[in-house]
């Protein structure tokens, strides 16, 4: 079976950091990149199976519309 990783995300408004684990928990990456729609397709385009989890403050609302275009809920 495919490989499933949890990708935390820590969101700002110019930046986010991006913890990604695999199934074991074990870190794999830590990214930190732009907050914009393009930036997350290239972050996260590798890790094809996830679960991404973010704080819902502040700027979340197009940071979830990002994600559910990429096909995360």
């Amino acid at each position: 079976p495919e490989m499933r990783y949890t990708v935390s995300l820590d969101v700002h408004k110019r930046e986010t950091q991006a913890c990604i684990a695999d199934d074991d928990g074990e870190v794999v990456a830590e990214k930190r990149f732009r907050t914009s729609e393009p930036s997350y397709r290239r972050a996260l385009k590798k890790y094809g199976e996830r679960d991404v989890v973010f704080e819902a403050v502040g700027f979340y609302r197009p940071v979830a519309r990002w994600l559910d275009r990429l096909g995360d809920e």
